[in-house]
């Protein structure tokens, strides 16, 4: 499974770092390929405490940690194992992608209708 299949599964969104690299952002780091059978995932935590918890949870759960710094730090987890994938994506806090229901987007679509009316005049 490469990082867009990822990405796609879990409803997350992408971008390109300035490498050109694929990448999933969070609020707390982020997620990217490692290889072709794990992801690495990037802490940058918001204190000290933050980050050694995190890190706890995160060895507990069988990830395997590469960089550790004060307050971040680098762990590679395998992107199959579900529990490894639920435990990184609460580590960084990625931002998900909106699943709109056809009766949302019936909505969506009469407000827009709406605006544009009012603001052609």
């Amino acid at each position: 499974m490469d990082l867009r299949e990822f990405a796609c599964k879990f409803r997350l969104k992408t971008i390109r770092d300035g490498c050109g690299d694929v990448i999933i952002p969070g609020r707390n780091g982020q997620i990217y390929e490692w290889g072709s059978r794990s992801f690495g995932c990037l802490v940058m935590a918001k204190s000290v405490r933050y980050w050694n918890a995190t890190r706890k949870k995160l060895i507990d759960a069988g990830f395997r940690v590469i960089q550790n710094g004060a307050a971040e730090g680098t762990v590679l987890f395998n992107p199959q194992d579900g529990g490894q994938v639920g435990l990184a994506m609460k580590a960084i806090g990625p931002k998900r992608k909106r699943v709109v229901t056809e009766s949302q987007k019936a909505i969506l679509v009469k407000r827009l209708g709406n605006s544009l009316q009012g603001g052609l005049r």
